[in-house]
């Protein structure tokens, strides 16, 4: 059986990456991009925000600084930025290194659903509870005040033989710390920023940990297109 796991494939990557500062990170959702137009969400509305439903034909920029250990050995640290996009049961993940655009690939079928869990299943488990957040008139964001620890579980995916997609469980740990959101006035995500550690049991029993900064800046629901190259 390949091991090319798909779980947390940014974090894979970041390792031979440089620093990204690109400037194509515009919000495009609705809200003001200089994250002062927040709006007050009901528990419902916040649920509706992170839905299947609203993430069926999104875009969302991930960029961070982040370090990865492997059973208590660092393995690297190192700046990351991936642009993803999700429309028609599509995806299209864009790896930046420094300014420049340096790896794109569009998929779709089952890798392609595997690879928007892989997307959206980090960010959904933070913000899953409507509780840890707090909602700062004056700033106009929702922020995390203090550390909130998350124990779940995530799915991993990899390639059987036959090139089908196996899913499989991830045992995980996350500590959630000073995370800021910004809402639209039409309710929508415009950018999560959150410091955090993740860790992760493998199925080989690693112990794998990723921590650092990263902001997710989020657009174009309902609008996204990908292109095919």
């Amino acid at each position: 059986m390949k091991k090319i796991l798909l779980l947390l494939i940014s974090f894979i990557l970041l390792l031979s990456l440089v620093a990204c500062n690109d400037g194509d990170g515009t919000n495009n959702s609705g809200g003001d991009p200089s994250g002062t137009s927040s709006t007050v969400l009901n528990e419902a509305e916040w649920d509706q925000m992170i839905s299947d439903d609203m993430l069926a034909n999104y875009t969302v920029i991930m960029e961070g600084n982040m370090s990865v250990t492997t059973n208590g050995k660092e393995e690297g640290t190192s700046d990351v930025k991936q642009k993803t996009k999700v429309a028609n049961d599509k995806l299209s993940m864009e790896i930046f290194a420094g300014d420049q655009s340096v790896d794109t690939m569009v998929i779709d079928g089952d890798l392609a659903k595997a690879q928007m869990t892989q997307t959206s299943q980090l960010f959904k488990t933070l913000m899953a509870e409507y509780d840890n957040f707090t909602y700062d008139a004056d700033k106009k964001i929702y922020k995390v005040t203090e550390s909130v620890t998350i124990d779940t579980v995530l799915k991993g995916f990899g390639y059987q033989d036959e090139g089908a997609v196996r899913e499989f469980d991830v045992p995980t740990v996350i500590v959630m710390r000073d995370a800021e959101i910004t809402v639209s006035e039409d309710g929508k995500l415009v950018s999560f920023v959150c410091d955090y550690s993740q860790s992760m049991t493998m199925t080989d029993g690693d112990e794998v940990v990723t921590s650092g900064v990263v902001t997710w800046s989020f657009s174009d629901f309902g609008t996204t297109v990908i292109e095919e190259n």
